[in-house]
């Protein structure tokens, strides 16, 4: 993925060599936390009601939960080792089945305790999440009332209890933290968490490139190196390809010649916005063209959206909101099931 000079350290790093950007920045947010008194405070008050800020004395990152095998992201701790709040790192990813109702339920009943869900600010607007995790708590008993909401954050209490949920955004929350560390004058912690905040923008909107294909290219590189790591894919004497109003990855799958492709004439006709899996007879290949026309039946596109594109192909549409890495697992595991059905025997090249 191509980072401009507008970019972060932290999210140029990030961004190349890592897997999961929500880990990444659930560790930076934690290393801010632990170090800064300036920025804890400023959770706590965050965090708090009217009876005062949420005391919060230290920060764990993957905390274990025996009783469900879960691992909440982040684990808050008052003084005494005694659990405050649990917080849960989001962008795009949607919710496991432990979130909430293992988490909330794992949080003591029997003084203020927060489950705090950290997303985008698109999330926090359109209700989705909000009713999500609202509907799950009330499924497994647990009702909520005295809902608030505000501009970038909602939050809901326990009827008759002293558990609270928060749904908030990164952006709000860091600018809280910032403030207060720009108050006390932590200059450190202000290069941290502006560091932060990039990633943070950075994941959400994508990188400040001049590249439109930028993405595509890291994406298609990306997932073809993992298909060849499984076995399922070949790249050898093949490579990418691009022009104007294109980018495309070729390689072999299952035993037939393919090319990934983003074009723009399709990504304009067609509102969910596909790739193109194009499939070609070349002359090294084990499987062609006509046998992968039958192998995989009505997964074949049957009328072309460019006029002079010949190649069979099968559309790919990816996850909508998610982060790269969310997008790469999704169009691997869709490739190595297109594979599968090409050579039920593989994978081919393991």
């Amino acid at each position: 993925m191509t980072i401009s000079s507008n970019d972060s350290l932290l999210s140029y790093i990030a961004l190349r060599h890592t897997v999961g950007l929500e880990d990444v920045a659930t560790d930076a947010l934690s290393f801010i936390l632990n170090r800064s008194a300036s920025a804890k405070a400023a959770l706590s008050e965050f965090l708090g009601d009217a009876d005062g800020p949420l005391t919060i004395e230290k920060v764990d990152t993957q905390f274990f939960l025996e009783s469900s095998g879960a691992f909440p992201d982040m684990a808050l701790w008052a003084a005494g080792d005694k659990l405050s709040a649990f917080v849960e790192a989001k962008f795009w990813a949607e919710l496991t089945h432990n979130q909430p109702v293992t988490y909330w339920e794992a949080l003591p009943a029997d003084r203020r305790a927060v489950l705090l869900f950290l997303v985008p600010q698109a999330r926090v607007d359109d209700d989705y999440l909000w009713d999500t995790l609202v509907g799950r708590l009330r499924d497994a008993g647990h009702e909520l009332s005295l809902v608030v909401r505000g501009e970038s954050v909602i939050s809901a209490s326990e009827s008759g209890g002293l558990r609270r949920l928060i749904l908030t955004s990164w952006d709000l929350l860091l600018k809280k933290l910032e403030e207060r560390i720009k108050q006390d004058g932590d200059a450190q912690a202000g290069f941290e968490i502006a560091e932060l905040k990039e990633l943070a923008r950075v994941v959400t909107e994508g990188s400040n490139t001049d590249d439109p294909d930028a993405e595509y290219k890291w994406l298609f590189k990306d997932v073809v190196e993992r298909l060849v790591e499984s076995g399922w894919g070949n790249t050898d004497g093949l490579a990418a390809g691009g022009g104007h109003g294109y980018c495309s990855r070729y390689f072999r799958l299952g035993g037939a010649g393919v090319g990934i492709f983003k074009v723009d004439e399709v990504m304009k006709q067609t509102p969910d916005r596909p790739l193109l899996l194009a499939f070609y007879d070349w002359a090294d290949n084990p499987v062609g063209v006509e046998e992968v026309r039958t192998r995989l039946g009505d997964e074949i596109e049957l009328q072309p959206k460019i006029a002079d594109w010949v190649s069979p192909r099968v559309p790919i549409v990816l996850p909508a909101r998610s982060d790269p890495y969310a997008k790469r697992d999704a169009l691997v595991t869709e490739l190595e099931r297109i594979a599968g059905l090409i050579d039920p025997e593989g994978p081919t090249y393991r």
